[in-house]
């Protein structure tokens, strides 16, 4: 089995989610080939992890601020992944971005699993033709995320208020309860 897991925030993020999420995995599927991919020096970090296979750095470059620019380089990545043939791509990711390359590969037939953009490839590419996509529609992720994991609907709340996840970390309440990650990892 060969597993990919997308989460292109910054470092500490990288950190807190990705990290464990790998961890996760890796339990969960000893045997299987798990690669990342991710943003700039995250990238570095994890590759320093024992668990991981292959790291697919993200760099700036790639993922210039403008949507226009940006747009046909996550459709360069979506080609370069989909030759990788992965079995399952998990993308944890919560961003614009990194949710329309979700898309774009759920698109192209590949197995995706968590966060990807709610509007097919066809429709975003109209939308963005005839200006009817506001900046506010990929400014505000519960508008465009549409997601496997059953939970994640709890993201877009303010989960810090309610008494059960009073003493979650964002880290803990994001995997465990958003992503349904049950396992705890110690990324000590």
């Amino acid at each position: 089995m060969k597993i990919l897991l997308l989460r292109m925030m910054g470092l500490g993020d990288v950190a807190s989610i990705l990290l464990p999420a790998a961890k996760i995995m890796r339990q969960r599927y000893p045997d299987a080939e798990l690669d990342v991919m991710t943003f700039n020096v995250g990238a570095e970090l994890m590759g320093l992890m024992p668990e991981i296979d292959k790291v697919h750095m993200v760099t700036s470059e790639q993922w210039p601020s403008e949507m226009q620019e940006a747009l046909p380089r996550f459709i360069d990545l979506a080609e370069y992944l989909a030759y990788e043939e992965y079995d399952q791509i998990i993308n944890l990711d919560t961003w614009f971005m990194p949710c329309v390359l979700a898309r774009c590969l759920k698109d192209m037939g590949l197995p995706i699993a968590g966060n990807y953009l709610q509007m097919s490839m066809q429709e975003l590419f109209s939308s963005l033709l005839t200006f009817e996509i506001q900046q506010s529609y990929v400014q505000q992720p519960w508008q465009y995320i549409e997601s496997t994991f059953p939970n994640m609907a709890q993201w877009f709340e303010r989960w810090w208020d309610k008494p059960e996840y009073a003493e979650m970390a964002y880290p803990q309440f994001y995997l465990n309860q958003c992503c349904q990650f049950p396992e705890t990892i110690d990324i000590s």
